[in-house]
């Protein structure tokens, strides 16, 4: 039992009892209130399973629990909004009222199906998002491809790794940039989900997620390594023309591995420009304004875009950004990609799934 298991149940169990309690004063389900009480309580028992990892060994399992999950949480959000409305509109004096409300319930039922069904079709689809960086000191045109956040494991299996190295060797890059959170099972339990991998046409490097340390480290790595990966936690490569260094991520302070923001610089060629990969954006915090300075260009994921607003503005609040490009010094430019897979409800609401596409160019004078 942890922290997190308890929080989340007690979240959800709100949630849950609030939409419950909304729906028996909707028009359509206030003779229903026996159905819906049925209908809730069985959600709350999938979201129980979820979050004391009972689902962990089943894939069928944990996918109805993550469904409920995005299920109970959009209809939170929607019916929430639509109480907040209502309660505005009924104060004021209408002899037709009834009927008003009626067309009103019915309204933000219909709302609530268009979210929810929006929410999973958006998060089957993989874009790709291009983006020119001007990088100092940088002798050539590189290009390179970035991915985060792929959660290959009890969702996520072999069709989405196929097409998200189907979609980057598409795309002709030197080198991939893989910014953690890219395994998210046991290793025993990956079997051949992320085998695919091991055709990309560019060399990989790979830095740890939080999700990663989770699931078994030393066994992810092994199997990362297997594919033919290079692993750059807390160290750096120097290619022909660019350095590569990659921060641990936060979790693994619990793990007896955390991010050495000095260990990770310590052998690069300060001559040639460097490129960071830190899978949160708040670790950031841990470099001092020089090291940033002295980097180019930094990755980073975890945030998913927010994956499902409105909880978006919960992970910007946790961690300073959420997506797309930030100059975070004169010199250094931030990247934070929205994923090219999800966590939990397999749905997204103003966010995507994607691939980055980085043209690094050489910055010009002025």
């Amino acid at each position: 039992m942890t922290f997190f298991s308890i929080v989340g149940s007690i979240i959800f169990f709100l949630f849950n009892l609030y939409s419950y309690k909304s729906l028996c004063k909707n028009a359509l389900f206030k003779r229903l209130s026996t159905v819906l009480l049925f209908i809730f309580t069985l959600l709350f028992s999938c979201e129980l399973a979820f979050f004391f990892h009972w689902t962990s060994s089943n894939s069928m399992a944990y996918s109805l629990s993550v469904y409920a999950i995005g299920f109970s949480f959009m209809a939170f959000c929607v019916l929430g909004l639509g109480d907040l409305l209502g309660a505005f509109f009924a104060s004021r004096k209408n002899k037709s009222r009834q009927n008003i409300r009626m067309v009103y319930d019915i309204l933000v039922l219909c709302l609530l199906v268009c979210y929810i069904g929006f929410g999973a079709y958006n998060a089957s689809i993989i874009k790709v998002k291009e983006r020119n960086i001007e990088i100092a000191g940088l002798e050539k045109s590189l290009r390179a491809v970035m991915i985060s956040d792929v959660h290959l494991g009890n969702f996520l299996g072999l069709k989405h790794a196929q097409k998200v190295v189907e979609l980057i060797n598409k795309e002709n890059p030197e080198m991939v940039f893989i910014v953690g959170d890219f395994i998210d099972t046991k290793a025993y339990r990956l079997g051949d989900i992320a085998e695919p991998f091991r055709n990309l046409k560019a060399q990989a490097f790979f830095v740890s997620g939080n999700h990663e340390f989770y699931h078994g480290i030393e066994e992810i790595f092994e199997k990362i390594t297997e594919l033919g990966i290079k692993i750059i936690d807390n160290s750096s490569v120097e290619l022909e023309s660019i350095n590569i260094a990659g921060l641990s991520d936060l979790q693994g302070a619990n793990f007896g591995m955390e991010p050495n923001p000095l260990k990770a610089l310590a052998d690069i060629n300060r001559s040639k420009p460097t490129i960071l990969l830190s899978h949160q954006p708040k670790s950031l915090s841990l470099l001092s304004f020089d090291e940033l300075n002295n980097i180019s260009l930094v990755l980073s994921g975890h945030t998913h875009g927010g994956q499902i607003f409105p909880f978006s503005l919960l992970v910007w609040a946790a961690q300073g950004y959420i997506y797309g490009e930030s100059d975070i010094t004169p010199r250094t430019k931030l990247v934070v990609s929205s994923g090219a897979g999800f966590w939990g409800p397999p749905m997204r609401i103003l966010s995507n799934n994607e691939i980055v596409v980085l043209n690094l160019i050489p910055r010009t004078p002025k």
